[in-house]
């Protein structure tokens, strides 16, 4: 297989994972599709994130990697800006629209998935296509992952019969985007990549990064990056290779060892 330009490590069945998958499709993106389960399962700092990551998305480009849905958003609307994910210029509410996606994809009763869906409801009230106007973008890709999620692990066949047609509408165009052109890759094709990428030279200061909120916490030592407030940037070496990992500032924590 030819080099893919980027590499999503998920669980399938998750928000995150429909999220991202939906991006791609918004995108029109090549990707590979990695199970975040089938990293082998090595030592040393790289291995120690996948793990620890389990239910959150991470997006790959060569030996570089975003950890979660919010830094994978934000990288991929740097990477490949066009189609926008924000054709409402609209760049805040989107973004904070994960935990609400997250939260939706939770739910356990055919009611309380129906109160979420009443949100939908009264964004489509114009008669609008999509959530944030005539084109599809990021907050589509929000409802839309906690949506299918949830009434899928509910009840397959359908969406709740109290889902208006405004609403069984706009899942309708928002399913028939796709998934953009997945490809099935292996950890060993996911890891060579990485080790093949370009390795990153850095000068700075030892940082230890501390994860919080995710569904099993670890901590991972790295070189800082230039973070910045809205995001924690580390350099890791392991024998095969330099990486360089982003994690969204949001949940997450540095501090200098």
């Amino acid at each position: 297989m030819s080099p893919l330009p980027i590499i999503l490590h998920h669980d399938q069945g998750t928000a995150g994972s429909a999220r991202l998958t939906k991006i791609m499709a918004l995108k029109g993106l090549a990707w590979g599709s990695c199970a975040l389960t089938n990293w082998a399962a090595t030592d040393g700092p790289l291995s120690a994130i996948l793990a620890g990551a389990i239910g959150h998305p991470i997006l790959q480009k060569g030996s570089t990697f975003w950890v979660s849905s919010l830094a994978a958003i934000e990288a991929l609307e740097e990477l490949f800006p066009e189609p926008t994910l924000f054709p409402n210029g609209n760049r805040g509410m989107p973004l904070a629209l994960s935990w609400w996606s997250d939260d939706l994809s939770e739910q356990t009763t055919v009611e309380q998935v129906a109160a979420h869906v009443t949100l939908i409801t009264r964004q489509l009230a114009d008669g609008r296509d999509f959530l944030q106007g005539p084109a599809p973008g990021l907050a589509d890709a929000q409802a839309y992952a906690g949506l299918s999620v949830a009434w899928r692990n509910l009840e397959p066949s359908a969406l709740p019969a109290e889902t208006g047609q405004p609403v069984k509408g706009w899942f309708e165009r928002v399913t028939s985007l796709g998934e953009g052109k997945r490809h099935e890759i292996s950890a060993q094709e996911a890891r060579k990549e990485a080790s093949s990428g370009k390795r990153i030279a850095s000068e700075a200061h030892l940082v230890a990064v501390s994860v919080f909120g995710g569904h099993s916490g670890f901590t991972i030592e790295g070189r800082d990056m230039s973070s910045n407030s809205n995001q924690i940037s580390i350099e890791i070496t392991e024998p095969d290779g330099t990486f360089a990992v982003h994690f969204p500032a949001i949940g997450y924590q540095a501090t200098s060892v």
